[in-house]
């Protein structure tokens, strides 16, 4: 395929790539009126697209991807951002959401140049589990299959009951803690931001302004954020086959380098280091009370697109 693209361009696909991040890295096309001070710098600079891509990679901590979670952290923590207008702010998101997107597409595709294998995570032998079995099993796979939260509750609501973080939540309007399984995470949502489709900027602000989420470790606000954006845009998640759960662990992409083939650092020379915040610990488990009435789970209905509008009814999403 790479072979067939070249051909195609008349260049390689990873010069291709590189040209589209630098053109975007050097763009003076301004997103907001007011100057921003670039990390690092001691000037205030104008607020080109240059100029927020490279305050954004200075910015993040240096083991944190660049991806959309490293994007809402961005424009919901920094003092550049504060000021920005709701329309700025997500034409800003969309912009280094596509920065971020073409680096990974870059990175991938240098990967599969050099030929490099897939690195893949495959399950434990039990003899390996076990290590006073007398001879090593086989290991053990994971047969795979792809649904939507929807089809998932239609063919067994229990599989939304499944743990999505450590510590029992909150939900909205209710006095006692409940188990933090992807439905009733799905609820606060839902109690939250209202029933319906939500764009990327307004769940981010759930992400990281609600009570439940903004002291989440990085990792668990990964694997909420992937969650609520399948359910916001009906993506499908893998699922077991054998017991119907979602793999949570195949939803968290490890942080990388910030591509292999074009760093940041190459765009826009050597940043001064960030140190990484330090993730809150998590609350102490309290007790928690099941079912919630259906009464708490009433929220503010919201106008929704072509996709059918889930359904509360006790303390289940009806995602039928």
């Amino acid at each position: 395929v790479v072979s067939r693209i070249t051909s195609m361009l008349g260049i390689g696909v990873v010069e291709f790539l590189n040209e589209i991040l630098t053109s975007l890295s050097e763009n003076k096309q301004k997103i907001g009126t007011e100057a921003i001070l670039v990390f690092g710098e001691q000037n205030f600079s104008p607020p080109t697209i240059k100029n927020w891509l490279l305050d954004f990679i200075r910015s993040a901590p240096k083991q944190q991807a660049l991806n959309e979670i490293a994007v809402s952290n961005y424009l919901f923590n920094n003092p550049n951002t504060e000021k920005l207008p709701p329309q700025d702010k997500d034409r800003l998101g969309k912009t280094l959401i596509f920065f971020c997107d073409w680096q990974e597409v870059n990175r991938s595709v240098a990967a599969l140049e050099k030929q490099l294998p897939p690195i893949e995570a495959t399950a434990m032998p039990r003899g390996e589990l076990y290590a006073a079995a007398p001879t090593p099993q086989a290991s053990v796979t994971t047969k795979i299959t792809q649904k939507t939260l929807r089809q998932l509750a239609q063919d067994n609501k229990e599989s939304l009951n499944q743990n999505l973080t450590s510590a029992p939540i909150k939900v909205a309007d209710f006095d006692q803690p409940v188990r933090p399984t992807i439905k009733n995470w799905l609820v606060d949502y839902v109690k939250m931001k209202g029933a319906g489709h939500h764009e990327s900027l307004e769940r981010n602000d759930y992400l990281f302004n609600s009570p439940n989420a903004k002291n989440l470790p990085a990792e668990e606000r990964s694997l909420v954020a992937a969650i609520l954006r399948a359910y916001d845009d009906d993506l499908p998640l893998p699922i077991n086959e054998a017991d119907q759960t979602i793999l949570l662990e195949k939803l968290v992409t490890p942080a990388k380098s910030r591509g292999d083939s074009l760093k940041g650092e190459e765009l826009y020379g050597t940043a001064p280091t960030a140190s990484a915040p330090t993730p809150p610990q998590a609350p102490q488990p309290t007790p928690y009370r099941e079912p919630i009435s259906q009464e708490d789970l009433s929220g503010p209905l919201k106008p929704t697109p072509a996709k059918p509008a889930p359904r509360l009814s006790g303390n289940i999403i009806d995602l039928s």
